[in-house]
């Protein structure tokens, strides 16, 4: 029998019935609360929001006999860290757990044993181990598996779940993450693009149907390469991000081989936006008079004689205190929105993402990179990488134009050869950085 507290406590947690059965408040619910709910009340299904670790000490009391249990969702809202969630042993029968942990550190060697579960979900804001989360690995009927956290994550023990079909990561820093080709068990992939995933992934996995990718950076994807797909959706998607990557062609090669194509926000497909954006770009290499027989430095000319002309940088960031906060505005409906509609008023991020648009629509490995100061970008030039700075030489130089016709090449920021990028970003040494992680650098260039 629930007390009065409790059963007010369960209003405040009514909109995750949608999910769950019930909700309980165990803030300021008392032990002998706990201890007085009644298992087979619960229906199989319950939600735990847990903001005093003094409290947490009561769900073994909660749990105990409960073999009943199918789905139990914890959310954790503390500033205590470590909590131990070894509890959860006495529910060997749980075919569904998720845990919403913002703060401390969760030992997931509870999962030993759990071979029923088939849905994971694990939210941690603080980094985890990969050795905490092979865990998981012991979860041999794990069907639907989802990892949100800034930790390191080696995908080799993901081929030991057999049976995954559904797999979401967020956040994570992967290591062999080219062996995701291997879980051929996959059905269903969603991800978060970073400069840290191979272009070429996704392609080499023919065995899934559905790919959601969120795009708030670029991932250079061959998009047209997906035509084994049923559906390629864009998750939180950004117009003008999304058409950095994804190009007109990519779009006709999909839908004549019969792929869904969804980019949804608000329950509206952006996919026609997409399309008008691709089109206004479609036009801008249309004047750029690429000739069949130019090579990719001359390409890479062109579209950077363009890049200058066209944007100016946005004077109101230059010594400002608050330019990361402003210039976080330059980028709310995408990389490319400032490029294209407001040209007057470009930052790094819309100059490098313009690079990289226009480079790929004539043929150029060109590759995106951002830290939290700057963006530029890496190009390919006749199988070599180099290092480009558009929006530091449109800063210096007045006239790009002039300079390239009159066979003057020798600009800052330009092809920069990679073992002259430095590790952190220093105007001075008019070089710009590769990034300042030595095996970020390393997966960039696979």
């Amino acid at each position: 029998m629930l007390s009065k507290k409790m059963l007010n406590n369960l209003k405040l947690g009514l909109y995750s019935l949608s999910l769950f059965n019930i909700s309980i408040n165990v803030e300021s619910v008392y032990a002998s609360d706990v201890e007085n709910i009644s298992v087979q009340n619960l229906d199989s299904a319950i939600t735990i929001y847990d903001m005093d670790s003094g409290s947490f000490i009561s769900y073994s009391t909660l749990l105990n006999n409960s073999d009943s249990f199918e789905k139990i969702c914890i959310k954790v809202f503390s500033d205590c860290y470590q909590y131990d969630f070894s509890f959860l042993n006495c529910c060997r029968n749980l075919t569904r757990l998720e845990i919403y942990n913002l703060n401390g550190g969760i030992d997931l060697s509870f999962l030993d044993g759990m071979s029923n579960l088939s849905k994971l979900v694990i939210y941690e804001k603080v980094p985890f181990s990969n050795d905490n989360l092979s865990n998981i690995r012991k979860c041999e009927n794990l069907e639907y598996l989802s990892i949100n956290s800034p930790g390191y994550l080696d995908v080799l023990w993901l081929l030991e779940l057999e049976k995954l079909n559904n797999l979401m990561l967020y956040n994570c820093v992967y290591e062999n993450i080219s062996m995701l080709s291997s879980c051929n068990g996959l059905k269903i992939l969603q991800m978060k693009l970073d400069e840290g995933i191979p272009s070429n992934l996704f392609e080499s996995m023919t065995f899934l149907k559905k790919l959601k990718l969120d795009v708030s950076t670029t991932c250079s994807v061959d998009y047209k390469k997906l035509i084994f797909l049923d559906e390629l959706k864009f998750e939180n998607p950004k117009s003008y991000t999304i058409a950095v990557d994804f190009t007109t062609g990519d779009f006709n090669t999909l839908t004549e081989n019969n792929v869904k194509i969804t980019a949804l926000k608000n329950n509206v497909n952006l996919m026609s936006e997409v399309c008008l954006i691709n089109a206004k770009l479609d036009d801008i290499v249309s004047s750029l008079n690429i000739l069949s027989d130019d090579t990719d430095q001359e390409k890479l000319n062109k579209i950077l004689i363009y890049v200058c002309n066209s944007l100016s940088y946005d004077d109101k960031i230059v010594g400002s205190k608050n330019s990361y906060f402003l210039g976080y505005k330059h980028y709310e409906r995408g990389l490319l929105y400032t490029a294209l509609e407001d040209s007057d008023n470009a930052i790094c991020g819309n100059y490098a993402a313009l690079v990289s648009a226009l480079a790929k629509r004539v043929g150029l490995k060109c590759i995106y990179l951002q830290n939290k100061e700057h963006a530029w970008n890496l190009v390919k030039i006749d199988d070599v990488y180099y290092g480009l700075d558009a929006t530091f030489i449109d800063c210096k130089y007045s006239n790009v134009a002039n300079l390239f016709e009159s066979g003057n090449y020798d600009l800052d920021w330009y092809l920069v050869p990679l073992d002259s990028l430095n590790d952190s970003f220093h105007i001075s040494n008019k070089n710009p950085v590769l990034s300042s992680n030595k095996v970020l650098q390393k997966k960039i260039l696979m």
